[in-house]
């Protein structure tokens, strides 16, 4: 790494998504040191080439708790902590945000907006209501959501990844009713294998999907109800939402986390805003 580079306190940022992937390009690509910290091999892997041959920027791979992320900004000093993770990865956002306390490190929420009910209007569903020609409905957790599927007929596509299915699996008939779409890794081939899933019920893909892709594996499957986490549009909520409607199937969502509900406006950025907040602090470092 360049030696002027070095000097530099670094951006600490944390997440594996699509918001913590461009925050990382634009940080790099304008000459900060970034520290980039992602849970899986698999974080670093869909990193584009360009991005992890720039010395600037450091991946840095594991799971941490909250006293190992204190232990990292006490050893590097960071300027400004980033929390970009997934919505849903609330036990992680919680672990920054304790992290970033005991340190006195402020720490900015990337966050990708929620879909929002008015959005369930604009692709023509109703949330909150089932039909026979399918809907919209909104569930707090991932238990209410296999509850709410255990008194229905009728196959699923599941679309909130491989850790969620140890819950699915208590549905009667899971093995053949469910059809689990994950990531292409070998985690999530075990976590479906071990839960007893096979063959055409595993569908390993690396996503956002169109429209239309999530259409043809609802017709192929002959899914009555896709499963979704209210990812926003980076993550494809609205395609699943839309071929859930043509597909005359329910798009059952589970709902963000309470950590994530009470965000403001203020407190959840995007990732333009983030590196808005960024130049204001450059502009005062006079860097």
């Amino acid at each position: 790494m360049d030696s002027a580079v070095e000097r530099l306190r670094p951006v600490l940022l944390f997440g594996g998504t699509t918001e913590g992937r461009e925050l990382a390009a634009r940080l790099a690509g304008r000459g900060q040191r970034t520290i980039l910290c992602v849970a899986t091999d698999y974080g670093r892997e869909v990193l584009e080439p360009e991005l992890l041959a720039n010395p600037c920027l450091d991946v840095r791979i594991g799971r941490m708790d909250a006293e190992e992320m204190r232990r990292l900004i006490l050893e590097e000093e960071p300027e400004l902590v980033v929390d970009a993770t997934h919505p849903y990865a609330d036990q992680v956002t919680r672990n920054v945000r304790e992290a970033c306390e005991k340190t006195g490190r402020e720490c900015l929420r990337c966050l990708r907006p929620r879909s929002g009910e008015e959005s369930s209007g604009d692709m023509g569903l109703r949330s909150g209501a089932e039909s026979s020609e399918g809907g919209v409905v909104r569930v707090p957790t991932v238990q209410a959501a296999v509850e709410w599927l255990a008194v229905r007929d009728g196959n699923i596509l599941v679309t909130t990844g491989s850790k969620e299915l140890a819950a699915f699996s208590q549905l009667p008939d899971f093995a053949t009713r469910v059809y689990a779409r994950v990531l292409p890794t070998l985690p999530s081939l075990s976590a479906c294998l071990g839960q007893g899933l096979s063959g055409r019920h595993i569908i390993a893909m690396q996503g956002p999907f169109s429209e239309e892709t999530n259409r043809s594996q609802l017709a192929e499957f002959n899914c009555r109800f896709l499963v979704t986490k209210d990812t926003g549009d980076n993550g494809g909520f609205r395609e699943k939402v839309r071929a859930a409607g043509e597909a005359g199937a329910v798009a059952l969502v589970i709902d963000r986390p309470e950590t994530e509900r009470g965000l403001s406006a203020a407190q959840g950025l995007s990732a333009g805003q983030v590196m808005e907040r960024y130049e204001q602090w450059r502009r005062r470092q006079h860097v």
